[in-house]
């Protein structure tokens, strides 16, 4: 019981760093995405047909990231083996102590095949001391998952940024994408603005 718990808190960890490496690289390419075609939208003023093409492309590309970088990964089964032999690997000096144990102990196995049931125990007894031992940061660093996780957030602030310094224009590029059949003006460094162009005036006057 011992093994097992190690080994379940070792794919409790092995899942939680899929999770926020994926939730960070999902969010790098959402955000680069839509910077990307907001900026050729301002430089160029896409069509309705190129902005469709766009939103549809962005919207596939997020679909398939989520599937291959979060929801696959977190639905992907890890047997007993599989992560004794990640512990094992990261732990050299076990010589391999926990994959034995493991294969050794697996009730689908007919023990004719197992060995020794004395030279089993004892194996086992010498692993439950050593996986006391388990280092869970060896096995699968969480250093690369948090710095996909902060790039996922610089990415999102840098989508963000124009809120602050041009926000009507940058409110005027997201309706041109998510709705590009609608009747919007054309986003630019210059606004041309009519001052009382639009009242009723009575027949005749001036």
């Amino acid at each position: 019981s011992e093994i097992a718990d190690q080994l379940t808190e070792l794919k409790s960890w092995v899942r939680w760093q899929w999770l926020l490496r994926g939730f960070g690289r999902v969010a790098v390419l959402v955000s680069l995405s839509l910077v990307t075609v907001f900026l050729l939208d301002l430089r160029l003023d896409l069509n309705p047909t190129a902005r469709l093409v766009a939103l549809w492309s962005i919207g596939a590309a997020t679909s398939v990231a989520l599937l291959g970088w979060l929801v696959i990964p977190l639905c992907r089964r890890m047997s007993w083996s599989e992560l004794a032999a990640l512990a094992d690997k990261a732990h050299p000096e076990w010589e391999d102590s926990l994959t034995s144990s493991v294969e050794l102990n697996d009730p689908s196995q007919p023990d004719g095949f197992k060995g020794s049931p004395v030279m089993r125990q004892l194996l086992l007894e010498q692993t439950q001391q050593r996986v006391g031992d388990l280092d869970l940061e060896r096995v699968v660093s969480s250093r690369r998952a948090w710095r996909s996780v902060k790039l996922g957030l610089a990415a999102c602030l840098l989508l963000a940024a124009p809120v602050f310094f041009a926000p009507s224009s940058y409110r005027q590029l997201w309706q041109r994408l998510l709705m590009p059949s609608g009747n919007w003006g054309t986003v630019g460094a210059w606004q041309i603005e009519v001052v009382d162009g639009d009242r009723v005036v009575a027949r005749g006057a001036d």
